[in-house]
């Protein structure tokens, strides 16, 4: 891959950085509070959404919404030890 200079693209904009960030919070929060609605908003409202998890390969907004929901529980996990938020350009 060959390396774009620096005057091309940034890297960690600290606007993006901040954006990436808050967005991730957003997502994390509905994750570990199984908001499904939230959790629908996040993804791609399309046949072409694809989603690949631990154990399941989803495709389709639909499929995915339906998985989430037949899911009883909530997912839990330890603290979250680090996030590491590499940005490159402003999109």
């Amino acid at each position: 891959m060959t390396e774009l200079p620096p005057s091309v693209m940034s890297v960690n904009d600290p606007a993006v950085r901040s954006e990436v960030g808050v967005a991730f919070e957003a997502y994390d929060a509905a994750l570990l509070g199984h908001d499904l609605d939230a959790l629908d908003r996040w993804f791609w409202h399309s046949d072409h959404s694809v989603r690949f998890g631990v154990g399941e390969e989803l495709h389709g907004a639909s499929e995915i919404s339906a998985y989430r929901r037949a899911q009883a529980q909530p997912i839990t996990r330890g603290p979250l030890l680090r996030k590491e938020i590499t940005t490159f350009g402003s999109d």
